[in-house]
């Protein structure tokens, strides 16, 4: 039996930044660390059923730029649908 599934949503592109706390109001705070990533709701739950194996197409929209081409090259690698 095949396991197949489709995603209706939202993907985008998550910038995580790691401080070593908050700053007061009107402050700053320097970056220990970035993260550049997929995310979006339905992109997540996308990427997850693929990489487990469940046949899953996937209906979004994708920005006309670097970050939308980036993130067509991941779903096209993941093999999404």
């Amino acid at each position: 039996m095949s396991r197949r599934t489709w995603i209706v949503g939202p993907i985008a592109w998550d910038t995580v930044i790691y401080i070593d706390e908050f700053p007061k109001s009107g402050g700053f705070a320097q970056c220990k660390n970035r993260m550049d990533r997929p995310g979006g709701t339905a992109g997540n739950v996308a990427l997850a059923l693929a990489s487990s194996g469940v046949e899953t197409g996937f209906v979004t929209y994708l920005g006309n730029d670097e970050f939308g081409s980036h993130l067509e090259k991941i779903l096209v690698e993941s093999e999404i649908r």
